[in-house]
C-alpha cells in the first residue's frame, strides 16, 4: 500500500500507540477479557492508576470512504470506573499498551493501519485464543436463537468442579439458566434489552467437614452485542467483566 494522507473531514481524536506512559491504555495482542479491558476500546487511567474508565468511541468516515475509530478525551460522567489490576510486566510484554490521543485533521496510511490493529481482535480469534468458549450449539438446544459464548473466567469456574460433575453438564447449567432468565422463568435483573444478570448454583471442589459440597451461588451477566459481522451474539461473563 502506498503512503498517503487521508482527510478526517474535521478535527477528531485518534488513538496512537505510545512508547512512553500516558493517561490512556488499550489492550495488546495477548490480553485477556477477564482482566478488565476489552479489545478495541481505549480507557483513561485514574491518577493513582487503580481504576480505568472507558472512553466513548465513534466511527468517523475518511475522505476515501474508509472509517477510523475516534474518541472523546474525557469519559462520560455516567460511565463508572472499573478496578485496574495491570502489572508493569504486562506493559513490557505488550499485553497492554499506552495510548496517546491526538487531534488530527488528516492521517497517514501507516497510522491508519496501526489504529486498525488496535481494533482488529475478532470474536472468532477470541475463541481460537481461549478468551471466549463457544456454547452456541448447546444454546440452540436450550432454545436460545443467538450464538452464545462464555468468557474465559466463567469457563474457569465451570472447570473448577467436584470430581462427580462433568464440564459439559456444568456448561449446560450455565446456558439453561440463561435461557430461564431470558424467558422470565427465574428471578433475574434485566438492566435493558441487551444486558441481564442471573444467578445459579455452581459448586467448586471445596467440601465441608462432613465431606459434602457446599452450595455455591454465583452471579453471571449476559450481554447481547454485535458479532464480527454485526449480527446479534451473546457473551456470558462475570459481573466485573465488560
Amino acid at each position: 500500500m502506498s503512503r498517503r494522507r487521508d482527510s478526517l473531514k474535521k478535527n477528531a481524536y485518534v488513538a496512537i500507540k505510545s512508547d512512553t506512559p500516558t493517561q490512556y491504555v488499550a489492550v495488546g495482542d495477548k490480553w485477556r477479557l477477564y482482566r478488565g479491558l476489552e479489545k478495541g476500546l481505549v480507557y483513561k487511567l485514574s491518577e493513582d492508576g487503580k481504576t480505568i474508565t472507558k472512553l466513548t468511541r465513534k466511527h468517523k468516515t475518511l475522505a476515501s470512504g474508509e472509517w477510523v475509530a475516534t474518541y472523546k478525551p474525557e469519559p462520560n460522567k455516567s460511565t463508572k470506573p472499573n478496578y485496574f489490576s495491570c502489572k508493569e510486566e504486562d506493559f513490557e510484554e505488550g499485553n497492554v499498551v499506552y495510548i496517546k490521543l491526538e487531534e488530527r485533521e488528516e492521517i497517514t496510511t501507516e497510522e491508519f493501519m496501526e489504529i486498525e490493529m488496535l481494533h482488529a481482535y475478532t470474536r472468532r480469534q477470541a475463541m481460537e485464543d481461549g478468551v471466549l468458549v463457544d456454547a452456541t450449539e448447546m444454546a440452540k438446544e436450550a432454545g436460545i436463537k443467538y450464538p452464545v459464548a462464555l468468557s474465559e473466567a466463567v469457563y474457569a469456574k465451570i472447570k473448577d468442579k467436584p470430581a462427580t460433575e462433568d464440564i459439559q453438564g456444568r456448561m449446560w447449567d450455565v446456558v439453561w439458566m440463561l435461557r430461564c432468565a431470558i424467558t422470565g422463568a427465574i428471578p433475574s435483573k434485566k438492566v435493558d434489552e441487551s444486558l441481564i444478570f442471573y444467578k445459579l448454583i455452581l459448586n467448586d471442589d471445596d467440601v465441608d467437614d462432613g465431606g459434602t459440597f457446599k452450595p455455591k451461588e454465583i452471579t453471571l451477566k449476559a450481554l447481547v452485542h454485535g458479532g464480527d459481522a454485526g449480527e446479534p451474539v451473546i457473551t456470558v461473563m462475570l459481573p466485573e467483566e465488560y
